[in-house]
């Protein structure tokens, strides 16, 4: 999407809106913005629909447009509905064009409600969301409020913590998270999620997946469980993996054993125990799940069905083995078994086919 300071808002329709609102409003909005944003209004009638929203709301503040200095403080309160928390103190110094731009906010949460997160403690969801932590690896006291929160396969959701951090799940992915006044923790039970972590040094944010456990230093970052593997990926900051084990005394708790740091552009699998450098172009193909999309280049077949099929119910499957060793480079839309499908047939010498006995696998075989 079009390049900002400001990140573009991946989930939510309106936020999407008044990210756009804001970025055709700048006087240095470059054709090429002004061309992506039209192909995101016609993508579907929601878009139109959402930005149309936006609009409503600036034209409902017009009675403030009296006073110059407002414009700009108007625009950067669109933007900070839209944007992530930073990592700062949650001090408001207020004064009488700021207590104006607050009567925007109100407007501006309607069109976005998404991205107002209560801090009441009658709402559980706001604290956290919380999490049951039943496996032996985790510390936190047996009284922390605790929940699931999970995606299912196609689905992607990114919400905020109530300590300012944010959570990204991936399609079909687990966590419970339960913090305390001392102490963030958060079990991942299956899949996949990115991380982006508020610094509190008084509050350590641990992540539990399968026997690591992985403490984060103020950063952003993406772990993965599944086929009994542990693979955490840096995207900023700095963290420390532990491997962990039940401890073996009355008290109970873990024991940690090796403990290795990763830094930004690494990557660590437990399966493989080194931490290795990730090129840039190989760390946006691996992230470019957030934006919806997989991305490939010159992956095997049998590793791009294997991912591809994570997204969907429908499931692809090799009636040849061979087939497993076409390279395939490219990008898809996740979830979208058409997309992958009419491009394959069309790059390489295969057929896909509906399974007679099974409605929900699609077979990929030579054509003849």
């Amino acid at each position: 999407m079009a390049s900002s300071s400001n990140p573009y808002p991946r989930n939510d329709k309106h936020a999407q809106a008044a990210y756009w609102f804001v970025q055709l409003r700048k006087s240095d909005c470059s054709a090429a913005t002004r061309k992506t944003f039209d192909v995101w209004l016609e993508e579907n009638s929601a878009n139109a629909a959402a930005y149309e929203h936006v609009e409503r709301a600036w034209r409902a503040s017009a009675a403030l447009e009296a006073s110059a200095s407002f414009d700009e403080l108007r625009r950067n309160a669109l933007i900070a509905t839209v944007e992530r928390p930073a990592k700062r103190s949650r001090r408001l110094v207020w004064s009488g064009a700021a207590a104006a731009a607050a009567s925007l906010l109100v407007a501006v949460l309607v069109f976005a409600p998404s991205l107002y997160t209560p801090s009441s403690a009658d709402d559980p969801e706001s604290l956290i969301m919380q999490a049951a932590l039943e496996g032996p690896a985790s510390s936190v006291a047996p009284g922390a409020p605790r929940r699931t929160l999970s995606t299912s396969i196609g689905e992607r959701s990114a919400m905020p913590l109530h300590d300012g951090s944010f959570v990204e799940l991936s399609t079909e992915t687990s966590v419970r998270v339960a913090f305390t006044e001392e102490r963030r923790e958060i079990v991942l039970l299956h899949g996949q999620a990115v991380f982006d972590v508020f610094h509190d040094p008084d509050r350590p944010f641990v992540v539990l997946a399968g026997d690591r456990r992985i403490t984060a230093l103020g950063t952003e970052f993406e772990v993965r469980l599944a086929d009994g593997d542990v693979a955490v990926t840096m995207l900023e900051g700095r963290v420390e993996i532990a491997e962990v084990r039940a401890a073996d005394t009355a008290e109970g708790g873990v024991e940690p054993l090796a403990v290795v740091s990763l830094e930004a552009g690494q990557r660590l699998s437990a399966r493989v125990g080194v931490a290795e450098e990730i090129a840039p172009d190989v760390l946006d193909r691996a992230m470019a799940w957030r934006e919806g999309w997989l991305r490939f280049e010159n992956d095997t077949l049998s590793d791009v069905i294997a991912e591809i099929n994570r997204y969907s119910y429908r499931k692809f499957e090799l009636a040849n083995d061979e087939l497993g060793a076409l390279r395939v480079s490219g990008h898809f839309r996740a979830g979208s078994v058409e997309s992958f499908s009419s491009t394959i047939i069309e790059v390489y010498p295969v057929v896909i086919s509906a399974d007679p006995n099974r409605s929900d696998v699609l077979l990929i075989n030579w054509r003849v």
